[in-house]
């Protein structure tokens, strides 16, 4: 699902959009790819937020990362790096310098960031024996016909 969030100022010009993606405990396979958000479209990474409904409950690490896949300059953390999901109320990973507010997560990341790869999310469960799990990410971008 694509949302549009109109600017808020009278007379400002351009649209960011976001997508939100669900993440659960058995998307550990693979990367999941969001081509909803075109490739050279502006990631505003620094609204990127991660909702933890169910924390992820591996036996190892259960991370989570936000980035890009698939090319000569995919970076899987680009947006996101390791970000600890094992709890939802806990004191969270990495944010880079960004602020927990009950389970919502608003990680102070890089941004705006023109993409050349997908983007793509990913679960790290270290021991691959998650049986539960569940968070959902949004991630704000516009697109160059989207002047912000």
């Amino acid at each position: 699902m694509v949302r549009r969030h109109e600017p808020h100022n009278q007379g400002a010009v351009g649209v960011i959009q976001s997508v939100i993606r669900t993440v659960l405990w058995s998307d550990r396979a693979a990367p999941i790819l969001v081509p909803e958000i075109p490739v050279g479209a502006t990631i505003h990474g620094q609204l990127l937020t991660v909702d933890i409904i169910t924390a992820f409950n591996g036996g190892g690490t259960d991370l989570l990362d936000v980035g890009t896949s698939g090319g000569l300059n995919a970076d899987p953390n680009m947006f996101l790096a390791a970000l600890d999901v094992s709890s939802v109320a806990g004191v969270p990973g990495d944010l880079s310098g960004g602020i927990a507010i009950a389970h919502r997560l608003i990680p102070a990341s890089v941004g705006p960031v023109v993409t050349r790869e997908q983007v793509a999310i990913d679960y790290n469960d270290q021991n691959a024996d998650a049986t539960a799990g569940e968070a959902e990410v949004e991630i704000f971008f516009s697109t160059v016909g989207d002047a912000v």
